[in-house]
């Protein structure tokens, strides 16, 4: 009875707390002072990157380092968040991001840029798995209404992001809008001081009696592909054993380095929790949304650039981007007002939005006409909403209890399948140049 009652004390905090409408505000604060400010970079970077060389090369490189390394450090994100709290996990990487935003003030080279980009991903990579895990452990049926709202305002900040930067740009200049960029970024420590103190349910002492009962089909698969079954036994091994008169004996090198090589074994899968990727439908999951994700930041990032290739006037590609952005935010307004209102099934919303979205991609290339690739961009946009907003709805609903492991995983492929996106996508017009030449 009493274990009973401490486990239902380390479940999920109510929705209808005011904690948790708190811990929104705040992710949306940590949102607007991190990631939105990325979607203005070229206005704020454009003009000292092509002083220092080239504007588009140098945008790809910094740009693709910060997405990179926010990708790659879920490996770091998800032991942080199983031996400590949110809010010490998310005070780690608010610092990261926050000292790589000074260290920009008194960058004066292209590769002091790199660096600085390099470290905020590391932030970053840190703060978004921590933002989504405490919204999944405040959240439960309403976790889908928040979502919508959540990315919606997060548009809101897109769109107004690019007016704001310009004007700063323009009447304080390069140094003092970064100055100014650098400082907002200090509002994060505050915001990230809300989240609860809580531990992640896997660190919680209380609820390992749940483990020789599982309740769900995650425990089982996971004990059914467990890889290290004598674990406990190679945790007891010390650097001195017993022998039968009492006396230690000390262990052979070999015998040190095979311990060793255990416990690293050990930290890989099962605190890093690579023994995920064992899991035939998780790996179906994951890699689902990290295509999709990949396909979706590359078309987004060079929407601008694309319509400029084809000739648009400045005054046509602001009125599509616009048409673009204003049609995702109405997905995800129309998404949070339905998901308040009945049960969606966020895996099967996904799957179709996915196959609708390639579809409306390809039209958008079959025709040059104006009025065609407007209807196809708002076409995009709408779906894009709704894949944007149900990407992490996805993994919740699967993995509610076991949500930090699997998201940063997920993470950590988006950040492979990028890299290789990207190369490729490189690699292909260089084969074409070199087949005109020839």
């Amino acid at each position: 009875m009493k274990i009973t009652q401490e486990i239902d004390q380390c479940k999920h905090v109510s929705s209808k707390s005011d904690s948790g409408y708190v811990i929104i505000v705040s992710v949306i604060l940590i949102e607007y002072i991190t990631i939105v400010p990325m979607s203005a970079f070229g206005i704020l970077y454009g003009q000292f990157l092509a002083s220092v060389g080239d504007e588009t090369t140098g945008t790809e490189v910094v740009l693709g380092t910060f997405i990179a390394t926010m990708s790659f450090t879920g490996i770091i994100a998800s032991p942080l968040l199983q031996k400590y709290t949110y809010r010490t996990v998310g005070l780690i990487g608010i610092f990261i991001f926050s000292l790589g935003a000074f260290i920009e003030i008194f960058s004066s080279i292209f590769y002091m840029f790199v660096f600085c980009a390099f470290m905020k991903g590391i932030g970053y990579g840190i703060l978004d798995p921590t933002s989504y895990s405490v919204l999944n452990s405040h959240f439960d049926r309403k976790y889908s209404v928040v979502m919508g709202i959540l990315h919606g305002v997060i548009s809101i900040g897109l769109i107004l992001c690019s007016m704001i930067m310009t004007y700063l740009v323009e009447n304080f200049g390069f140094w003092k809008t970064l100055c100014i960029q650098s400082a907002i970024t200090l509002l994060g420590f505050p915001a990230v001081a809300t989240f609860n103190l809580r531990k992640n349910y896997k660190t919680s002492k209380k609820l390992e009696t749940s483990q020789t009962h599982p309740s769900s089909e995650v425990d089982l698969d996971l004990q059914r592909y467990s890889l290290l079954d004598d674990s406990k036994k190679e945790r007891r091994r010390r650097s001195t054993i017993v022998n039968e008169n009492f006396i230690p004996v000390i262990l052979t090198e070999e015998t040190s380095a095979s311990v060793s090589e255990s416990g690293i074994k050990n930290w890989l899968v099962n605190t890093v929790g690579l023994k995920w990727f064992l899991l035939p439908k998780y790996m179906n999951i994951a890699v689902g949304l990290a295509v999709t994700w990949s396909c979706e930041a590359s078309f987004s990032s060079l929407l601008r650039v694309n319509l400029n290739n084809l000739n648009y006037s400045s005054y046509d590609i602001a009125k599509m981007s616009m048409v673009f952005f204003a049609s995702d935010l109405l997905a995800k307004l129309c998404f949070s007002v339905v998901s308040g209102l009945c049960l969606i099934n966020n895996r099967y919303l996904f799957l179709v939005t996915m196959l609708l979205l390639s579809l409306s991609r390809t039209a958008f290339t079959f025709r040059d006409g104006y009025v065609w690739r407007t209807i196809t961009l708002t076409l995009v946009g709408l779906l894009n909403g709704l894949m944007n907003t149900s990407l992490v709805l996805v993994i919740s609903q699967q993995y509610k209890e076991n949500f930090a492991t699997p998201f940063c995983l997920y993470k950590l492929l988006t950040g492979m399948i990028y890299l290789i996106t990207g190369g490729v996508a490189k690699t292909i017009p260089l084969l074409q140049r070199d087949t005109v030449e020839l």
